[in-house]
Protein backbone atom coordinates (compact mmCIF):
# COMPACT_ATOMS: atom_id res chain seq x y z
CA UNK A 1 0.00 0.00 0.00
CA UNK A 2 1.30 3.45 -0.95
CA UNK A 3 2.04 6.16 1.37
CA UNK A 4 0.23 9.50 2.10
CA UNK A 5 2.16 11.42 -0.83
CA UNK A 6 0.65 8.54 -3.30
CA UNK A 7 -2.70 9.43 -2.49
CA UNK A 8 -5.60 11.77 -3.56
CA UNK A 9 -8.68 12.75 -0.31
CA UNK A 10 -10.83 10.62 -2.44
CA UNK A 11 -8.29 8.08 -3.10
CA UNK A 12 -7.65 7.66 0.61
CA UNK A 13 -11.35 7.44 1.38
CA UNK A 14 -12.32 4.87 -1.43
CA UNK A 15 -9.40 2.55 0.09
CA UNK A 16 -10.16 3.33 3.61
CA UNK A 17 -13.89 2.40 2.88
CA UNK A 18 -12.72 -0.58 1.03
CA UNK A 19 -10.37 -1.77 3.77
CA UNK A 20 -13.68 -1.03 6.76
CA UNK A 21 -16.03 -3.30 4.26
CA UNK A 22 -13.70 -5.79 3.80
CA UNK A 23 -12.74 -6.22 8.04
CA UNK A 24 -16.57 -6.32 8.64
CA UNK A 25 -17.53 -8.67 5.96
CA UNK A 26 -14.96 -11.41 6.38
CA UNK A 27 -13.77 -10.90 10.17
CA UNK A 28 -16.96 -8.95 11.77
CA UNK A 29 -17.91 -5.89 13.38
CA UNK A 30 -16.19 -6.51 16.07
CA UNK A 31 -12.83 -6.29 14.35
CA UNK A 32 -13.84 -3.03 12.58
CA UNK A 33 -11.37 -0.44 14.67
CA UNK A 34 -9.59 2.43 13.29
CA UNK A 35 -6.30 0.87 14.43
CA UNK A 36 -6.94 -2.46 11.98
CA UNK A 37 -8.33 -0.06 9.55
CA UNK A 38 -5.14 2.34 9.70
CA UNK A 39 -2.80 -0.91 10.11
CA UNK A 40 -4.76 -2.47 6.30
CA UNK A 41 -4.53 0.87 3.88
CA UNK A 42 -0.42 1.96 5.66
CA UNK A 43 -1.30 5.56 7.49
CA UNK A 44 -2.02 6.26 10.56
CA UNK A 45 -4.87 6.43 13.21
CA UNK A 46 -4.82 10.25 12.31
CA UNK A 47 -4.99 10.36 8.75
CA UNK A 48 -8.47 8.82 9.07
CA UNK A 49 -9.51 11.01 11.59
CA UNK A 50 -8.02 13.94 8.83
CA UNK A 51 -10.80 12.38 6.09
CA UNK A 52 -13.53 11.36 7.87
CA UNK A 53 -15.26 13.66 10.86
CA UNK A 54 -15.62 10.51 13.08
CA UNK A 55 -15.69 6.86 13.87
CA UNK A 56 -19.65 7.11 13.03
CA UNK A 57 -19.14 9.15 9.94
CA UNK A 58 -16.47 6.84 8.51
CA UNK A 59 -18.89 3.53 9.39
CA UNK A 60 -21.35 5.36 7.31
CA UNK A 61 -19.15 5.40 4.60
CA UNK A 62 -18.80 1.44 4.48
CA UNK A 63 -22.67 1.19 4.95
CA UNK A 64 -22.96 3.18 1.76
CA UNK A 65 -20.53 0.57 0.35
CA UNK A 66 -22.97 -2.07 0.80
CA UNK A 67 -25.75 0.09 0.38
CA UNK A 68 -24.36 0.09 -3.10
CA UNK A 69 -23.61 -3.79 -3.38
CA UNK A 70 -27.26 -4.03 -2.26
CA UNK A 71 -28.71 -1.73 -5.40
CA UNK A 72 -26.53 -3.79 -7.66
CA UNK A 73 -27.65 -7.12 -6.61
CA UNK A 74 -31.56 -6.07 -6.75
CA UNK A 75 -30.93 -4.53 -10.09
CA UNK A 76 -29.42 -7.96 -11.51
CA UNK A 77 -32.00 -10.27 -10.14
CA UNK A 78 -35.04 -7.78 -11.61
CA UNK A 79 -33.34 -8.20 -14.98
CA UNK A 80 -33.34 -11.61 -14.66
CA UNK A 81 -37.06 -11.79 -15.52
CA UNK A 82 -39.42 -9.56 -17.43
CA UNK A 83 -41.54 -8.86 -14.60
CA UNK A 84 -44.58 -7.22 -13.92
CA UNK A 85 -44.81 -4.80 -11.00
CA UNK A 86 -46.26 -7.14 -8.85
CA UNK A 87 -43.73 -9.81 -10.07
CA UNK A 88 -40.52 -7.03 -9.05
CA UNK A 89 -42.26 -6.34 -5.80
CA UNK A 90 -41.93 -10.07 -4.62
CA UNK A 91 -38.35 -10.31 -6.18
CA UNK A 92 -37.33 -7.51 -3.89
CA UNK A 93 -38.66 -8.48 -0.77
CA UNK A 94 -37.51 -11.99 -1.47
CA UNK A 95 -33.60 -10.97 -2.84
CA UNK A 96 -33.38 -8.07 0.27
CA UNK A 97 -33.84 -10.48 2.69
CA UNK A 98 -30.82 -13.01 0.85
CA UNK A 99 -29.00 -9.86 0.42
CA UNK A 100 -28.94 -9.36 4.36
CA UNK A 101 -28.37 -13.00 5.29
CA UNK A 102 -25.40 -13.37 2.85
CA UNK A 103 -23.88 -10.25 4.17
CA UNK A 104 -24.79 -11.03 7.44
CA UNK A 105 -21.64 -9.40 9.19
CA UNK A 106 -22.42 -6.34 7.01
CA UNK A 107 -26.03 -5.94 7.91
CA UNK A 108 -24.94 -5.99 11.64
CA UNK A 109 -22.56 -2.82 10.94
CA UNK A 110 -25.84 -0.98 9.69
CA UNK A 111 -27.73 -1.81 12.36
CA UNK A 112 -25.44 -1.04 15.08
CA UNK A 113 -24.10 1.70 13.67
CA UNK A 114 -27.38 3.23 13.13
CA UNK A 115 -28.36 2.31 16.85
CA UNK A 116 -25.20 3.92 17.98
CA UNK A 117 -25.86 6.98 15.35
CA UNK A 118 -27.34 10.12 17.87
CA UNK A 119 -27.22 12.74 15.77
CA UNK A 120 -29.04 13.89 12.63
CA UNK A 121 -27.66 11.31 9.45
CA UNK A 122 -25.84 13.86 7.05
CA UNK A 123 -27.27 15.07 3.36
CA UNK A 124 -25.28 12.70 1.62
CA UNK A 125 -25.85 9.29 3.76
CA UNK A 126 -29.90 10.47 3.49
CA UNK A 127 -29.67 10.79 -0.45
CA UNK A 128 -28.33 7.34 -0.69
CA UNK A 129 -31.08 5.67 1.66
CA UNK A 130 -33.46 7.74 -0.73
CA UNK A 131 -32.11 6.75 -3.91
CA UNK A 132 -31.87 2.69 -2.66
CA UNK A 133 -35.66 2.91 -1.52
CA UNK A 134 -36.33 4.11 -5.27
CA UNK A 135 -35.88 0.69 -5.66
CA UNK A 136 -38.78 -0.29 -4.11
CA UNK A 137 -41.11 2.89 -5.23
CA UNK A 138 -40.84 2.73 -8.95
CA UNK A 139 -42.99 -0.63 -8.82
CA UNK A 140 -44.92 -0.06 -5.71
CA UNK A 141 -46.54 3.46 -7.32
CA UNK A 142 -46.65 1.60 -10.85
CA UNK A 143 -48.65 -1.26 -8.89
CA UNK A 144 -50.52 1.30 -7.01
CA UNK A 145 -51.18 3.45 -10.15
CA UNK A 146 -54.76 4.76 -8.87
CA UNK A 147 -53.26 5.95 -5.64
CA UNK A 148 -52.23 9.66 -5.56
CA UNK A 149 -48.13 10.26 -6.24
CA UNK A 150 -48.05 11.19 -2.58
CA UNK A 151 -49.98 8.28 -1.30
CA UNK A 152 -47.66 5.51 -2.95
CA UNK A 153 -44.50 6.97 -1.91
CA UNK A 154 -45.94 7.38 2.03
CA UNK A 155 -46.97 3.45 1.82
CA UNK A 156 -43.94 2.37 -0.32
CA UNK A 157 -41.44 4.06 2.45
CA UNK A 158 -43.69 2.34 5.20
CA UNK A 159 -43.40 -1.33 3.83
CA UNK A 160 -39.44 -0.55 3.25
CA UNK A 161 -38.76 0.55 6.75
CA UNK A 162 -41.08 -2.77 7.92
CA UNK A 163 -38.88 -4.97 5.75
CA UNK A 164 -35.26 -3.25 6.78
CA UNK A 165 -36.66 -3.33 9.97
CA UNK A 166 -37.79 -7.68 10.28
CA UNK A 167 -34.27 -7.96 8.53
CA UNK A 168 -32.62 -6.24 11.34
CA UNK A 169 -34.31 -8.59 14.02
CA UNK A 170 -34.69 -11.69 12.77
CA UNK A 171 -31.61 -13.33 12.52
CA UNK A 172 -30.67 -16.36 10.91
CA UNK A 173 -32.57 -18.95 8.74
CA UNK A 174 -35.50 -19.86 12.13
CA UNK A 175 -36.98 -18.36 14.54
CA UNK A 176 -38.91 -20.06 17.24
CA UNK A 177 -41.26 -16.43 17.79
CA UNK A 178 -42.82 -16.22 14.37
CA UNK A 179 -43.33 -20.29 14.77
CA UNK A 180 -40.35 -21.36 12.82
CA UNK A 181 -40.33 -19.55 9.45
CA UNK A 182 -37.51 -18.33 7.55
CA UNK A 183 -36.89 -15.27 6.64
CA UNK A 184 -38.33 -14.57 3.26
CA UNK A 185 -41.72 -16.18 4.39
CA UNK A 186 -41.94 -13.68 6.82
CA UNK A 187 -40.98 -10.89 4.62
CA UNK A 188 -43.25 -12.20 1.92
CA UNK A 189 -46.25 -12.43 4.54
CA UNK A 190 -45.75 -8.98 5.58
CA UNK A 191 -45.36 -7.18 2.82
CA UNK A 192 -48.33 -9.33 0.76
CA UNK A 193 -50.60 -8.84 3.79
CA UNK A 194 -49.91 -4.99 3.94
CA UNK A 195 -50.43 -4.81 0.00
CA UNK A 196 -53.65 -6.55 0.35
CA UNK A 197 -54.84 -4.55 3.04
CA UNK A 198 -53.70 -1.52 0.87
CA UNK A 199 -55.89 -2.49 -1.83
CA UNK A 200 -58.91 -3.04 0.44
CA UNK A 201 -58.76 0.13 2.04
CA UNK A 202 -58.28 2.18 -1.24
CA UNK A 203 -61.50 0.48 -2.37
CA UNK A 204 -63.86 2.09 0.39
Amino acid sequence: MGRRNDHSREELIEIAVKAGYDIACYQGVESLTTRAVAGVIGYSVGTLYNIFNDFEDYLLHVNTKTFNKLEEYLKDKLAEKDANSYEELQIIFVEFVTFTEENQNLWQLIVQSHSAYNKPYPRWYLRRLVKLLRMLEIPFCKFFYYLSKKEAKRAARVLWLALFSTCSVIRGAKNTIIGGNDNKTVNLILANTYIAGLMAMSKK
